[in-house]
Order: structure tokens, then sequence, then C-alpha cells
């Protein structure tokens, strides 16, 4: 059996012409490093100041900038242990769609450099041990979070003190980590499905995947 060599992804930006669809979506796509049980919490700590809900980074540039009633959020896959991906994406009028990239890009760009705000972070981690308190209720998220820290290769010690390792994250590492291991944004491939062949400047224009 072949070893799995890895998620190709390469700073292009690729639109995606499709003549029928309503509205364009955007998605940028890029690689994080594998699991370590040092930036675990720390980076899903960035992931969720970046997501889908409405105090989110994305979500709030989307409103601000653009005044879309949808928003932009962000999430992770894990193709293998060792290969993970970050990806940012939404939909908006096809005539904001170049504004809307630009605008992922900016406010993208400046998380990474400056990670979560000194207001943002006590709330980011109240809602992480919110919702790890609840799932800490369920027999079956219990289980699956055990297996994927085994799977992970973290402690015996990680499971038991998860809220505890939240509550002591402290800010600057959190940031340090955000920094180091989340993508430059010229970096991530940038996929836009538009009824507009020329939405995107610089684009590679294709009809088919």
């Amino acid at each position: 059996m072949r070893e799995f060599a890895g998620v190709n992804i390469q700073g292009q930006t690729i639109l995606l012409h499709k003549p029928d669809v309503e509205k364009s979506v955007i998605l940028v796509i890029g690689r994080r490093p594998p699991h370590t049980e040092e930036q675990d919490i720390p980076l899903q700590l960035g992931v969720g100041v970046l997501d889908w809900c409405k105090q989110s980074r994305l979500f709030k540039a989307g409103r601000t900038v653009l005044h879309a009633s949808y928003g932009f959020g962000a999430g992770t896959r894990d193709m293998t242990r060792q290969h993970r991906v970050l990806h940012l994406s939404g939909e908006i009028e096809t005539e904001n769609a170049q504004l809307a990239l630009d605008t992922v890009r900016s406010s993208y760009d400046k998380f990474r450099k400056n990670g979560v705000g000194l207001v943002e972070f006590p709330i980011a981690k109240k809602f992480y041990v919110q919702r790890v308190s609840e799932e800490m209720q369920k027999p079956s998220s219990v289980a699956y979070m055990m297996m994927d820290a085994k799977l992970n290769d973290f402690s015996a010690n990680y499971m038991p003190t998860h809220v505890s390792q939240v509550k002591a994250q402290k800010r600057s590492e959190v940031n340090q980590s955000i920094k180091q291991a989340f993508p430059e944004f010229d970096s991530m491939l940038k996929i836009i499905v538009t009824p507009d062949a020329e939405a995107i400047a610089g684009a590679c224009v294709i009809n088919e995947i």
C-alpha cells in the first residue's frame, strides 16, 4: 500500500465558472501542522475565534464590510493524523466576490499577525470551556475524545485535565502558536465558484474540475 503523500495545496486562485449558480462561493484552504499536545488547545482556540458564530472575526468582517446577511467562517479537517488543513469559506452575491475575497484576506492576515485580541481572549476561553464541559456529559463524545487523544499520542492526563488546561492558557502563548501554525494567505489555495468568469482579478478560470 502506498503511503499518503500529503495534500497538494498551492498558492493559486482558481475560478470555477458555473453560469447557472445563483451566488458565488469562496473557499480558501491551507496546510496546518500535525497534532501536538502542546498546540492542540491554542490552535482550537484560534480556529474558534475565526469560526462561524456571529462574534467570529470572519463573520463580523463580512457583515461590517460587505453588509451581507450571511457570513464567512473557518474550520479544520484532518486528511490523516499528519496532514491537516484549515479552511475559510462562505457565499456572497457575485458582484461582491472580489471585495469578499479581499476582506477575508485582510481579516485573516490581521488575525494571523496579531492573534486573539485582549477582549476576545477570555470570551474565547469561556466558550471553549462551556463547549467541552457540555461534551463531557455525553458518553459518546467522551469516548470519541478519548479515542482521538489516543490516536494523536497525547498523554493519559490530557482528557482529565482538558478544561483546566484551557483555563490556564496565556494569550501571548496562544498567539505565538497561531502565528507559527496558521499558513500564510498567499500559500493557501483559493477556489471561487461563480457565474461571472471575470469576478476575481488574475484568477485561473476553468469550466470543469
